[in-house]
C-alpha cells in the first residue's frame, strides 16, 4: 500500500483524547497514513463552540509528529469593525503558537445561515491579506454537495444536521464568492476541500486552478465528485495531468466513534479504501451502491497526491509555543471545570504533552 500525507482529519467525535489516540494509530495503519494533519473545528454547523478544539489540535500534532490547522472561530457579540480585528489577531496567535495553517468552515451553507457573511466580506480582509503576505495556508470548506440543494435526496442525518441547502445561496453563487476573495488576494495559498464541490463543472475548477499560483483542491470524498468526473473522464483526466502539482490527498478522518474494532474499521476505512480503488485500479467497485470504475491514474500523479504536493506546500511541522499551551490550559480548566468529558482531556492532555 501505498504511504499518505492525510491532510484532511478532524477530532470532534466524542471520544476522550486518550482514547482517540488509539482510535488514530489504527486508522492510520489500516489506510497508509504516514504523515497527517489535524483541522480544528471549534464550531460546528449548528454553531456550538468546542474552546478546546484546537488545543487538542496541537496535541495530536505534537503527539503524531504530524501538522494542525488552527480553526476560525466566530464571536457573534462583536461588531464588524471588532470582528475584522479579532479574525487577524486569530491568526497572528495560531501561528506564533505553531499551528501550520488555519481551517475554515465558514463557507459550508449551514455556518452562512448563522453568521449572515460571505466569505468576501471585508471583516476578512485584513486576516486574508496577513494570510497571504506570510504565504501561510488556508483549508476552506465552501459550498456543499449538489443533492443538498435537493431536499428529496436528503438523509435523515442530514437534516438533523442543518445541511440542507435550498433555503440559501446556490452553490454556483458560493463558488463565485470564493473567487471575489482570489481576484482580492490573488497571492493566497487556499485549498478547496472536497474538490471544492466541483466535481460536476470543470469550467468552475479551471478557474479556480488555472487562475491562480497558490490554489489547490484536497480529494476528500464527497463522493460524487467522483461520479461527476468519470461522466466526462477523458477531460477530467487531462485535467489532472495538467494540474498535477495542485491536488493533496485527504480522508475526512475522524477519532470514529465505534462499538469495536470492526465497526471501527467499517467506519474508518470506507472513504479511504473508495478513494485508493478509484485512483489505483481500473477495476470494477460499488460505493454506496452506485458502481464505479478505477481510473488507474498514473503513478507519478499518484505519489503527488498522495504526499509530495502536501510536503512542498506544508514544509516542516512548525514550533510549538509550550507557553502558549500552558497558558491555554490554565484558562480551559477554569472554563470547563463543570465539564466532566473536557475537564478530563484538558488533564490528560496536561500529564502526557511533551514540554521542553
Amino acid at each position: 500500500m501505498k504511504k499518505v500525507f492525510d491532510t484532511h482529519i478532524h477530532s470532534t467525535q466524542k471520544v476522550s483524547v486518550e482514547n482517540s489516540i488509539a482510535v488514530y494509530q489504527k486508522i492510520f495503519t489500516w489506510t497508509g497514513v504516514e504523515k497527517a494533519l489535524f483541522l480544528g473545528l471549534p464550531q460546528d454547523s449548528k454553531g456550538h463552540t468546542d474552546h478546546s478544539q484546537n488545543l487538542k489540535t496541537l496535541f495530536y500534532k505534537q503527539y503524531f509528529g504530524g501538522y494542525g490547522f488552527y480553526g476560525l472561530s466566530h464571536d457573534t457579540s462583536l461588531t464588524d469593525a471588532e470582528t475584522e480585528k479579532d479574525f487577524l489577531r486569530q491568526a497572528q496567535k495560531a501561528f506564533s503558537a505553531g499551528f501550520d495553517g488555519v481551517k475554515i468552515l465558514d463557507g459550508k451553507p449551514s455556518m452562512r445561515r448563522i453568521y449572515k457573511r460571505l466569505l468576501s466580506d471585508p471583516v476578512y480582509d485584513k486576516f486574508y491579506s496577513f494570510m497571504e503576505e506570510c504565504g501561510l495556508p488556508i483549508t476552506l470548506h465552501n459550498a456543499d454537495p449538489a443533492q443538498f440543494w435537493d431536499i428529496s435526496k436528503m438523509t435523515p442525518y442530514a437534516m438533523e444536521h442543518g445541511w440542507y441547502c435550498g433555503d440559501g445561496l446556490s452553490k454556483d453563487e458560493l463558488f463565485e464568492d470564493v473567487m471575489q476573495v482570489m481576484k482580492k488576494h490573488p497571492k493566497l495559498h487556499l485549498t478547496l476541500a472536497h474538490f471544492g464541490f466541483t466535481g460536476d463543472n470543470i469550467e468552475q475548477a479551471q478557474r479556480f486552478l488555472g487562475g491562480y499560483e497558490y490554489t489547490m483542491f484536497d480529494t476528500t470524498p464527497n463522493t460524487e465528485s467522483y461520479f461527476d468526473m468519470l461522466g466526462d473522464w477523458e477531460t477530467w483526466h487531462a485535467f489532472f495531468k495538467k494540474y498535477s502539482d495542485r491536488f493533496k490527498y485527504g480522508a475526512d478522518t475522524y477519532n470514529f466513534e465505534a462499538k469495536d474494532e470492526e465497526e471501527l474499521k467499517v467506519l474508518s476505512t470506507r472513504r479511504p479504501y473508495f478513494q485508493r480503488r478509484f485512483f489505483e485500479t481500473a477495476d470494477k467497485y460499488e460505493f454506496g451502491k452506485q458502481e464505479f470504475l478505477g481510473i488507474n491514474l498514473e503513478a507519478d500523479i499518484l505519489d503527488k497526491i498522495y504526499m509530495q504536493n502536501a510536503e512542498r506546500e506544508y514544509g516542516e511541522p512548525k514550533k510549538i509555543d509550550d507557553e502558549y499551551v500552558i497558558r491555554t490550559l490554565e484558562n480551559l480548566q477554569k472554563t470547563y471545570r463543570e465539564c466532566d468529558f473536557i475537564f478530563e482531556d484538558l488533564r490528560f492532555i496536561q500529564k502526557n504533552y511533551n514540554f521542553d
